[in-house]
């Protein structure tokens, strides 16, 4: 079972073959990965839903989070009103996460599985997009703390904590 270097649209060989030699210098010569590639449509596609979910996520942390500062009529007042559900405030206010925003995040995975195919998402170690294309959100947000490859001409991101 291989490593797996996913290339989004045409990137020109020069690139991946950058990011195979910064992988092999990570990882050493040993390394073994597979070569995946994604249809620039489809990563768009993909990446539209997932951007609109992460953006549906911030909005609910963001509410939830200035409502803790709010008075507890205040907060009453917009249950009341329901613009928020009572269960699921509460829940992010003790738990600092809500079945909501649990939903927002499972839509985002399924969209970003969606996106690669159904490929074993744990064993992608990097990625890199067609010059112009940079869809890094998404994969800051599955992954955590990916790397930028800065010599590339096209965006590339290693995921080194996987190494």
């Amino acid at each position: 079972m291989s490593n797996i270097l996913i290339v989004v649209g045409d990137v020109p060989h020069e690139d991946r073959q950058h990011v195979r030699l910064e992988l092999a210098r990570l990882q050493g010569t040993g390394f073994k990965f597979s070569m995946h590639r994604i249809d620039l449509t489809r990563a768009i596609h993909y990446a539209d839903q997932v951007n609109e979910a992460m953006l549906r996520r911030q909005r609910l942390v963001d509410l939830y989070e200035q409502m803790c500062t709010f008075d507890h009529e205040r907060v009453q007042d917009m249950i009341k009103a329901k613009l928020v559900s009572r269960v699921d405030y509460q829940s992010y206010k003790v738990l600092g996460v809500s079945p909501e925003i649990e939903k927002h995040i499972l839509d985002i995975q399924k969209s970003f599985t969606s996106m690669v195919d159904g490929l074993d998402v744990f064993r992608i170690v990097a990625v890199v997009f067609q010059t112009g294309f940079d869809k890094s959100d998404i994969f800051k947000f599955c992954y955590s703390d990916p790397t930028r490859l800065e010599d590339s001409q096209s965006p590339a991101y290693i995921f080194k904590y996987k190494l």
